[in-house]
């Protein structure tokens, strides 16, 4: 069974709702790489949220609009995920 690298996913692993939204997906047995994908998006929007002040589970039209805005004009922040991934392989 994939088991989530919430060591990768600190906001993520602090939210109830979204901790346990993964972990169903990686109950599922869906792919690493997915589980994986899906929990660095979710930190990403978590991230968002945490900036932004807003509330996850009653974002608004608008607040998903600024969020849309706000990955399409950030630095891409594959590196640091990676850099994640790499040093946490195998714990």
């Amino acid at each position: 069974m994939v088991e989530p690298r919430w060591e990768c996913f600190p906001l993520l692993a602090e939210q109830e709702q979204a901790r346990k939204w993964l972990q169903i997906q990686a109950d599922l047995s869906l792919a690493e790489n997915t589980v994986q994908a899906y929990g660095k998006s979710l930190e990403d929007y978590l991230l968002f949220c945490k900036i932004y002040k807003v509330i996850p589970e009653t974002a608004r039209k608008a607040d998903i609009a600024t969020y849309v805005r706000y990955l399409s004009n950030r630095p891409n922040p594959v590196l640091s995920f990676l850099a994640c991934q790499i040093f946490n392989y195998g714990r």
